[in-house]
């Protein structure tokens, strides 16, 4: 058997964590050890970037934000990505899928079309895996979401979008970072591991893939119900 095929062929798979909630699921999903996945974090706050425990951590537009955050202003997220786009680009090269996980309606989640749009160009699948704010949020929050799940929609392959509110109830008086945990493991871990059997079991090169993309997509479909049915 020839193994320098497997070892060519094998894909390479990044999943990128965006802003704290998408640093901590990124966090938490790296804890559930998949193999084959390389982990990512990118964000504008240096403390959040320090809690993380992942393969590899980018801080984004120190310049403007020193390090302190993009105090939920998606404009601020998206120029912070901007300056620091090199380093984005350099994450992405190479990449085969990228996974990017994201909070919607925080500041820094003005940085995930900067990511999606690097992860595109250089030739990977790529995949939004995002959450949306709870309905009582405030109009601030829930207008930024909107705004830039429409600009994944146009930056990304497929864009998946998980409203935390179907977790509300699972985790009622819990702190914030429970529903993150939850969406993690219930339905992103779900995705990414799908994903992964897909690529294994097709063998298929990225252009193929990506020409089966309602394969995917049903494949993601299948995923989320799972992953809220556990």
């Amino acid at each position: 058997m020839n193994m320098d095929f497997f070892h060519e062929n094998k894909k390479v798979i990044r999943l990128i964590g965006c802003g704290g909630g998408g640093c901590k699921v990124t966090h938490d999903i790296a804890r559930e050890h998949i193999n084959g996945i390389e982990f990512y974090a990118i964000n504008t706050d240096a403390q959040d970037l320090i809690n993380t425990k992942v393969d590899k951590k980018i801080l984004i537009g120190f310049n403007k934000t020193k390090g302190l955050g993009a105090g939920g202003l998606i404009k601020t997220g998206e120029q912070a990505a901007v300056e620091d786009e090199f380093k984005i680009k350099s994450a992405v090269a190479g990449s085969d899928v990228v996974f990017i996980i994201c909070a919607l309606g925080g500041g820094n989640s003005g940085a995930a079309p900067i990511i999606a749009k690097a992860a595109k160009k250089a030739g990977a699948l790529t995949i939004a895996m995002v959450t949306l704010p709870f309905n009582s949020a405030g109009t601030f929050n829930k207008t930024n979401a909107e705004t830039i799940f429409y600009r994944l929609l146009d930056e990304t392959d497929i864009t998946i979008a998980v409203p935390l509110d179907i977790f509300k109830e699972a985790a009622l008086n819990e702190p914030i970072e429970t529903l993150f945990a939850l969406v993690a493991k219930n339905i992103f871990t779900h995705m990414i591991k799908d994903t992964q059997k897909l690529i294994a079991k097709t063998g298929s090169s990225i252009p193929d893939f990506n020409h089966n993309r309602a394969l995917v997509e049903e494949m993601i479909d299948k995923s989320i119900i799972k992953g809220c049915s556990c």
